[in-house]
């Protein structure tokens, strides 16, 4: 960002900063207003988060002319709010896989024979810690009721 950007956001949050709360609830009320297809990437309960924005705005604030300096505290952003998959048998968890939108990764994990059990069928499960609803995203324009998550294309044991 340049010197006059920087000073024009700094200018509009003075006024504001001593409304912390009101500014967070704004924000995230907004936020899910506009953008619903989001709302599933944040717990059910925001306060949390609203607790933190001032001090996240401050931060972009005093680093506006050296953004690189936020990477590592972006990275972190980012690895706390991605979509995992955990895939468990009989309730145990045998893999915690991150999922990204970019990748389709081939993944193999071994299970043994005890994990497998003795019966004629073993159930795994693959449970999503992220999900959504299309008909409940506006921005989808969908009547799909399903709450999705993520996909697997081919499950198999060799």
């Amino acid at each position: 960002m340049d010197s006059r950007t920087i000073a024009l956001i700094k200018e509009s949050f003075t006024p504001i900063a001593g409304r912390t709360l009101e500014l967070a609830d704004r924000f995230f009320n907004n936020l899910f207003t506009r953008q619903t297809s989001v709302r599933g990437f944040f717990p059910a309960d925001v306060t949390e988060q609203k607790r933190q924005l001032p001090g996240v705005i401050q931060t972009i604030l005093e680093n506006g002319d050296k953004l690189e300096n936020l990477e590592p505290q972006l990275r972190e952003v980012g690895r706390e709010y991605a979509q995992q998959v955990t895939a468990q048998i009989g309730g145990q968890t045998i893999a915690t896989i991150p999922l990204s939108a970019t990748s389709s990764p081939v993944l193999k994990y071994p299970v043994t024979a005890a994990q497998l059990g003795t019966g004629d069928m073993v159930e795994i499960k693959f449970i999503a810690d992220k999900t959504f609803v299309p008909a409940l995203e506006s921005s989808m324009k969908s009547g799909d009721p399903r709450e999705l998550g993520a996909r697997f294309f081919h499950v198999f044991v060799e």
